[in-house]
């Protein structure tokens, strides 16, 4: 997959979940589900997968 692609599939999941599960407390909760069932959004192979995530995130993450 590529990488514009795999970020536009990564933002869908966390656009469908509540205004209140965006937020920055939320995101290893979001990290956890993306490992169990749609592993293949994280990026691998540049780094930790959970920074990369912040870094996908960035700008879309609201405060708590």
């Amino acid at each position: 997959m590529e990488d514009e692609d795999r970020k536009a599939a990564l933002l869908y999941p966390w656009f469908q979940r509540p205004p209140e599960k965006r937020t920055a407390d939320r995101l290893l909760e979001f990290y956890d589900e993306l490992q169990r069932n749609r592993p293949v959004l994280l990026k691998h192979g540049h780094g930790d997968p959970y920074e990369q995530l912040k870094v996908d995130l960035y700008g879309y993450v609201l405060e708590p």
